[in-house]
């Protein structure tokens, strides 16, 4: 099968060297401490990204074809037309996705809730689900400097190489 798509939301393509290198490589001028924590009540710093995780319920998959994981990313664009926002990085896997997110305006709680309901509610339809296919409310880390973009950004997009069956070859 082809590599996915890096493209969505006009975000840029992003393609930091392999994270072995970031280990090496001693970097002053920026902090140490790359992600912080997340309160997941909504607040929020508007100008950092974050890296957001969301996971099957029981580590089920959420994605059983192509046409999901299409469906989740119509629901990303119908979610962005409300509450703007910009992608780096994202990587969907058969059980569970990761973003590389930042909110223009709103909290990424309300852009995070209306993408997991909209996905949810067509996800329960095409199957007759009945339930929750979320383990939980999604996770989310603060990103606090360049380097942690770099960091995170390198390990959404080799996510699908470094599995145990590679999603993509590489």
């Amino acid at each position: 099968s082809s590599a996915p798509s890096n493209h969505i939301l006009h975000a840029p393509l992003v393609h930091p060297p392999p994270i072995e290198s970031f280990r090496r490589t001693k970097i002053p001028s920026f902090p140490d401490r790359t992600v912080t924590s997340y309160d997941p009540q909504g607040q929020f710093n508007p100008d950092s990204y974050y890296h957001v995780i969301m996971r099957g319920n029981n580590r089920q998959p959420i994605f059983g074809t192509p046409e999901d994981m299409n469906e989740l990313k119509r629901a990303f664009f119908y979610t962005y037309k409300r509450y703007p926002f910009t992608i780096l990085a994202w990587c969907f896997m058969t059980n569970h996705y990761h973003i590389l997110i930042k909110p223009k305006e709103d909290s990424l709680s309300k852009i995070m809730a209306m993408i997991n309901r909209r996905y949810s509610h067509s996800y329960s339809k095409r199957y007759n689900h009945v339930g929750r296919i979320y383990q939980k409310r999604y996770f989310a880390k603060e990103i606090a400097s360049a380097y942690g973009l770099l960091v995170v950004s390198s390990y959404i997009h080799r996510k699908p190489i470094q599995t145990s069956s590679p999603l993509v070859k590489r």
